[in-house]
């Protein structure tokens, strides 16, 4: 039994790693769509 909570902690730093690579990698491709929403919110409130 002590032996599985030691694999469970191991494991959950890999895991947790490894869903940050995703977010960053998420929010990278991001950024470009989330730019240029923002230049248009920017420039229709300009025009407005």
């Amino acid at each position: 039994m002590a032996a599985t909570s030691i694999a469970k902690s191991i494991a959950a730093p890999k895991k947790r790693a490894r869903g940050l690579t995703i977010a960053t990698v998420s929010l990278t491709n991001a950024k470009v769509p989330l730019g240029a929403g923002a230049f248009y919110g920017f420039f229709i409130a300009l025009v407005v």
